[in-house]
């Protein structure tokens, strides 16, 4: 069972997002903000974190830089951001510290499973 960190503000996109893992076995813990998502990052293991992009007390962008590339390696095999805006020089500059980005707005729950298995299998 994959260990997967979902760290979303939106509590409506979070319960979703939970009840979908969740109902394909993932063993999902969510984060409300920056600040709890970069906590529970420190734990480690995970096996996939989902980073929001725009949250309260920290950015995922922040959440990141809070860590160097080999020390978010350690503790999560993959990270991708998830955002419903694509672009900025910020999001650019972050995505050196993770696989990619899930545009909300633009995937369904089946799909977003199916990009989740994708990470996953590498």
């Amino acid at each position: 069972m994959a260990k997967i960190l979902l760290a979303e503000d939106d509590l409506f996109l979070r319960d979703i997002y939970t009840e979908v893992l969740a109902a394909e076995k993932f063993e999902v813990t969510s984060a409300v903000d920056g600040e709890q998502a970069s906590e529970k990052l420190k734990i480690g293991g995970w096996d996939l974190v989902l980073l929001d992009v725009y949250m309260p007390k920290m950015s995922g962008i922040e959440v990141l830089n809070h860590f160097n590339k080999a020390q978010l390696q350690s503790l999560a095999k993959h990270i991708v951001f998830m955002t419903n805006n694509d672009e900025g020089k910020e999001l650019n500059d972050a995505l050196d510290k993770t696989e990619g980005y899930i545009l909300k707005s633009s995937f369904t729950p089946d799909q977003l499973i199916a990009k989740i298995r994708q990470y996953l299998a590498d």
